[in-house]
């Protein structure tokens, strides 16, 4: 089969499940009690889809901007759900309660948020390891069986947050790695080789230590980061009536934790009235080489659409349309296992732009052509292509030998050069992109 049909065909794949995870909402419990179950279960499921929206805006949108999102009425919600899935059910003759799970249509949040004009954010941040330590200065305890701080992150679902926070297993590697004094003294160095292995670059050394009054709990926490010098800040959580040891560790949690949730979520807005556009070398290897790459770009939440221009058998020339500044695609794009980088000498084409790079449709030297644009869906989801030998880029429609009044086809040495290459990190260095587009 054409190298050009197995490329059409790959690009009606979904985007990465990573995407989906964003807008899902998981743990949502629910109770409600009415005049028998079946008005029970009713409201129950409504309200924990509620609960699992508010939840999601949470997640996406800093939180001096929450305010602004609407009231949710069932209509809406209609729109924004995509399935609920139901655990651990309870019921009686007037009572229900469950756990839920709501999956969110991606593309009407987006829509419903850009429409009353609630900037947010869907990039997930890379995990930030947490070492728990338990007990004042110099007497904390990290590994020991005798830290119920540890136990509680270890154990600990966690916020939800676009930024994933772990803690170590504790095992006979992570004791190795760091002990308690190492995390006290607060040196980065010391926390490289642990931070690596669960896939971290920032670690928190967050302490916890009982007050002389047993209803209050101390929290010291201080982030390094390989780049830049540690920030610390303290808390204090009080004990409230009915709530056991770990709802207060969970309060204590979420005061460190937010903070740089929204620090996050702030410095990735997706800023939709900021758009460009660039042209970008994909060096190939293979087939699967460009699935992985368009799935990646699929998964990216600031890119808009992307749409191959030339693709042969060592090499993909994409035109990717992106919100936000460039650094911010930089670093959207690192989380996905892809390093953007500029060519020398060269500019970005934006969408300001009078007028666009035309597609070339010509077979490249040794390979199929893929004429067709490939836009990518509000969803996030590459759009489907057309068959070998069409092509329908930018309003226009060509067949194999139609006329046309318009611009004969480039030859592979016209039109913009391409400003920008994207490399897979995961695969060792390329080949120097410029082969034989």
């Amino acid at each position: 089969m054409a190298l050009s049909l197995l490329l059409a065909a790959a690009s009606l794949a979904p985007a990465t499940a990573r995407a989906d995870e964003i807008f899902t909402v998981r743990g949502v419990e629910v109770d409600a009690t009415a005049g028998n179950v079946v008005e029970a279960r009713e409201i129950a499921l409504a309200e924990g889809q509620r609960q699992a929206a508010n939840r999601l805006f949470e997640r996406l949108v800093p939180a001096e901007y929450l305010v602004q999102v609407p009231p949710l009425g069932s209509g809406t919600l209609d729109e924004l759900v995509r399935d609920v899935s139901v655990a651990r059910e309870r019921r009686s003759d007037v009572r229900y309660l469950a756990e839920l799970t709501v999956g969110f249509r991606p593309e009407s949040v987006r829509r419903l948020l850009r429409d009353v004009g609630v900037p947010f954010a869907e990039t997930p941040g890379q995990a930030i390891l947490v070492l728990p330590l338990y007990g004042p200065r110099g007497q904390g305890v990290l590994w020991n069986d005798e830290n119920p701080w540890r136990d509680f992150w270890a154990n600990r679902q966690g916020s939800g947050g676009l930024v994933p926070f772990v803690a170590p297993i504790g095992d006979l590697s992570d004791i190795v790695a760091v002990d308690a004094a190492a995390a006290e003294n607060g040196d980065y160095e010391n926390f490289a080789a642990i931070a690596l292995r669960y896939g971290a670059e920032q670690v928190i050394v967050a302490r916890a230590t009982p007050g002389d009054n047993p209803t209050v709990l101390r929290i010291q926490s201080t982030r390094y980061s390989p780049d830049s010098p540690p920030v610390s800040q303290a808390d204090e959580i009080t004990h409230q009536p009915g709530e056991d040891q770990a709802d207060m560790f969970e309060r204590a949690a979420l005061r460190i934790e937010e903070p740089i949730q929204n620090e996050w979520r702030r410095a990735n807005l997706l800023r939709f009235d900021s758009q460009a556009k660039l042209l970008a070398e994909v060096p190939l290897s293979s087939l699967e080489d460009w699935v992985t790459v368009r799935d990646r770009l699929a998964g990216t939440a600031s890119v808009l659409s992307v749409t191959p221009r030339r693709l042969s058998r060592s090499q993909a020339t994409i035109e990717l349309s992106y919100v936000g500044d460039e650094a911010q695609l930089i670093r959207a794009l690192a989380l996905s296992n892809l390093d953007l980088r500029r060519k020398p000498a060269t500019a970005v084409w934006d969408a300001g732009q009078a007028t666009a790079p035309a597609p070339w449709s010509g077979t490249a030297p040794g390979s199929g052509s893929l004429g067709a644009s490939s836009p990518l869906s509000a969803s996030g989801s590459l759009g489907a292509s057309s068959a070998l030998g069409t092509s329908s880029t930018l309003g226009v429609s060509r067949s194999p030998g139609a006329a046309t009044s318009g611009p004969s086809p480039r030859p592979p040495s016209a039109g913009p050069a391409a400003s920008h290459e994207i490399i897979r990190r995961d695969l060792a260095p390329a080949a120097p992109v410029g082969g034989s587009g």
